[in-house]
């Protein structure tokens, strides 16, 4: 900083000009805690040695260290107050006009003044300034104190302080948009210019969000997300909450892999995020090969099968899962660095049992869980405590529907115990954790219990309804946003598609490897369609739609925008739980070809809500592709039922972003603590109530023994004084 200085002292000579060493004044500014780690004692300027300030003032607006504006209110409420008082005293000898004249030019002038910079402030700061403006309008009007000010206000045509500051704000932004604000104004709105085509989402004048880390208060919280190594839609649907929150003022941390360290140098994150980078113990070529192996592996259509039988020895669950943890948890540097920060929350999502670790690890206040896929009613358990229905309730990867036979209940049953992600990862996290010795009072599963919050990515207006308990937060759509412009090729390509439109086929990150006859089948069907195909292909495209001008690969496909385009009839794919919301976000009907873990439970629901079909993979054909697109395409059931499941998916007051941020601010400051059911701390035989019906029992049989004993010695007696009587009675009649 002194160098700085120096060097303008220096420009500043060179120029006749003069800067008045012993009259500067600096300020460190930050949130509290990080004011509490700086010590910068003074700094030299010239001859002068200059102190940091508690506040300074710079054109009229006094800023403090943390910038909360506190000292400029109650600056400018002194003054006011001071002029008011002056004016209140020849008040008397002025008419009407000339009063409001002089009211305006001492008072509501400095209420306006930079008063956008008060954009957010404390209801305590409003309600300080709003007491000026009552004040003077009580001087203008004559107004008694004890008169309500709403009816003053309104006579005099004032809006109150709150709403001005909104005011200012539109204002500004309605000159630089129709370019009647300088250009260092201007320049910092851009519109988001609509494309060529109506799309289903737009909304008239929308602005694009500034992607600038200065959009950040001081006042945020320190976050900390893990959700897997940095790739597929997992960590994407992570990242789009992570992204919500910088806009929301927060400091995010991101947690990727050695393997993924691209995401760092992504631009469209790299601005908002910090990055922290962990290194596998393994080499990076086998985790490449473990997604591959998994992609492969999907393809055959028997995903559960070649994992249990067939898959490699670099595709060992428990062996990458006990290295990476300890690469993470092992790396006291990267421990150390996380631990200093001082992290407000860590968001992880609940498959990864290291980030629940972690969290403990570095003391971070809150513990934010998230699930990418559907509702697994396993977790929901777990984490808050929300009823596992099997009788209702399908178990995550089952398939299974709502209301379910009595073979079907069996096979929930099956599922729920042995195939369900909790099934298999937690008893692997558990081992971990008790060979590390780490945190030995207390076990994973009860420390997944404790986490605050548990946002799940599901939306009941396509889930099926199912019991949750308030730490469960549904929402469901957040990797949905409103349709942005295709790419000039492919939007000519679109457009080229005429009446017909185009189908959006896709099968998501990691499946890249396509049988030929499999090809075949899909390039066959289209064939036998008018529509144009937009085909999301890793890799080398195949040969069979080298000549082929309706069908377009491509290596990445911008499939919120496409299926947000008034040109898509149907939107082809596997499963994930990504697409179905963007599906069901933009009303594009669907036809599901689920391959394995939660897809076949996203195509149960997909057609539950009658939005679309589902193909059985292991049953393809060219006539059943065609058949099933055809089918959506023109039968219009599935886009009523697209359109009506999408208009219920959108009537609400806040978007699924906004509610999951909403959420996370909320727990950060009061924690989640008092929505914690004490379901999870009974024993099982309490739980399902066991032991009551236990007593029940006891008491009913023991009542119905006591009857039964004293009936029967009722019935004894009385036949004991029958008989007797009757005995008698016969003798004196033989007599």
């Amino acid at each position: 900083m002194e160098c700085c200085l120096r060097d303008i002292r220096t420009w500043m000579a060179t120029n006749r000009l003069l800067i008045n060493d012993d009259k500067t004044e600096f300020l460190i500014i930050g949130t509290r805690r990080q004011l509490q780690k700086i010590n910068i004692p003074n700094i030299t300027i010239g001859n002068a040695n200059i102190v940091p300030a508690s506040h300074v003032k710079n054109l009229g607006c006094i800023f403090d260290s943390t910038l909360n504006m506190d000292q400029h209110v109650l600056m400018t409420c002194k003054a006011a107050f001071y002029h008011l008082h002056n004016i209140r005293r020849i008040h008397k000898y002025l008419d009407q006009r000339s009063l409001l004249t002089i009211i305006h030019a001492f008072i509501t002038s400095r209420l306006d003044y930079c008063n956008g910079l008060l954009y957010g402030a404390t209801a305590t700061q409003i309600e300080k300034l709003q007491r000026v403006q009552n004040a003077a309008a009580r001087l203008a009007t004559g107004t008694s104190k004890i008169s309500h000010m709403q009816p003053v206000l309104r006579q005099l045509n004032w809006l109150p302080i709150r709403s001005r500051i909104h005011y200012k704000i539109l204002l500004l932004t309605f000159k630089c948009i129709h370019g009647l604000a300088p250009p260092y104004l201007s320049d910092l709105i851009t519109i988001r210019h609509p494309s060529r085509y109506t799309l289903r989402s737009s909304q008239g004048i929308t602005l694009n969000h500034p992607t600038s880390k200065m959009l950040a208060t001081l006042e945020g919280a320190n976050i900390l997300f893990y959700c897997g190594l940095g790739v597929g839609s997992v960590y994407t649907t992570c990242a789009r909450l992570g992204e919500k929150l910088v806009t929301r003022g927060h400091n995010v941390t991101a947690l990727i892999s050695n393997a993924y360290l691209s995401r760092s140098k992504d631009p469209k994150y790299h601005d908002l995020f910090n990055f922290a980078v962990f290194n596998h113990s393994r080499p990076i070529d086998q985790v490449y090969a473990t997604f591959d192996w998994i992609g492969r592996a999907s393809m055959t259509g028997h995903f559960l099968r070649e994992f249990l039988l067939n898959r490699p020895p670099e595709v060992n669950l428990e062996m990458n899962e006990f290295s990476d943890c300890d690469a993470l948890l092992g790396d006291e540097a990267l421990v150390g660095q996380l631990a200093d920060v001082q992290y407000d929350a860590v968001i992880a999502e609940r498959l990864f049992g290291c980030a629940v670790l972690l969290g403990d690890l570095i003391g971070a206040r809150r513990l934010i869980l998230i699930s990418a896929t559907m509702w697994g009613a396993d977790y929901g358990s777990i984490i808050a405590g929300s009823p596992n229905l099997l009788a209702v309730t399908p178990a995550i990867g089952s398939g299974l529907p709502t209301r379910m036979s009595f073979k079907e209940r069996v096979q929930n049953v099956f599922y729920n115990q042995f195939t369900t992600s909790s099934a298999l990862m937690m008893p692997i996290y558990e081992k971990y954790k008790r060979e590390r010795n780490l945190f030995p009072g207390m076990t994973l599963r009860e420390r997944y219990d404790r986490a605050d919050l548990y946002l799940v990515n599901m939306d009941f207006s396509l889930e099926f309804p199912a019991a949750i308990t308030p730490k469960v937060i549904p929402v469901g759509g957040l990797s949905t946003s409103p349709a942005k412009p295709l790419s000039p090729e492919l939007e000519a390509f679109v457009e080229g598609s005429g009446e017909h439109g185009v189908i959006v086929f896709s099968f998501g990150t990691f499946v890249t490897h396509f049988r030929e006859e499999l090809v075949s089948m899909f390039v066959d069907a289209f064939a036998r369609l008018p529509q144009r195909v937009v085909w999301h292909w890793r890799g080398e495209p195949p040969r069979e739609t080298a000549d082929d001008p309706n069908v377009l690969t491509m290596e990445w496909i911008p499939q919120n925008d496409l299926l947000g385009h008034n040109k898509t009839r149907v939107f082809l794919y596997h499963g994930g739980n990504a697409g179905c919301y963007e599906a069901l976000y933009h009303g594009v009907p669907v036809v599901v070809t689920p391959i394995f873990v939660d897809q076949p439970d996203v195509a149960r629901r997909i057609v539950y809500r009658g939005m679309g079909v589902a193909l059985d993979f292991n049953a393809l054909s060219t006539e059943k592709i065609f058949n099933a697109l055809h089918a959506v395409i023109y039968d219009k059931k599935y886009k009523e039922s697209a359109k009506r499941q999408s208009a219920i998916f959108h009537h609400r007051h806040m978007s699924p972003l906004q509610r999951a941020a909403f959420w996370t601010e909320h727990v950060i400051k009061h924690g989640g603590e008092y929505m914690r059911t004490p379901a999870n701390d009974l024993p099982w035989y309490q739980y399902y109530l066991l032991d009551v019906m236990i007593v029940i029992f006891t008491v009913t049989l023991t009542s119905l023994m006591i009857i039964v004993y004293v009936s029967k010695s009722f019935l004894r007696v009385m036949y004991s004084v029958c008989i007797c009587d009757w005995k008698e009675r016969s003798k004196e009649r033989c007599r």
